[in-house]
């Protein structure tokens, strides 16, 4: 799961957080991301960013955006 870290009025200045469920024992569940969610999704889908989720196939290509009017 993904949120933002809403600590002022500046949407642009928000980071994004990561909440994976499924770490290592003694690893930090909740991983912080000094960007903005659009530079996250970028990352994270064309694999720049290390796989930022617990699932092991994330960064399985190809991935591709698809608005809600498409199937």
């Amino acid at each position: 799961m993904a949120f933002w870290v809403c600590n002022s009025f500046d949407p642009e200045s928000w980071d994004v957080v990561v909440f994976r469920r499924q770490v290592p024992y003694g690893t930090a569940p909740w991983r912080r991301y000094g960007m903005g969610f659009g530079e996250f999704l970028a990352g994270a889908l064309d694999g720049t960013l290390p796989n930022p989720f617990s699932d092991g196939s994330w960064n399985i290509p190809p991935h591709e955006y698809r608005n809600g009017r498409e199937g």
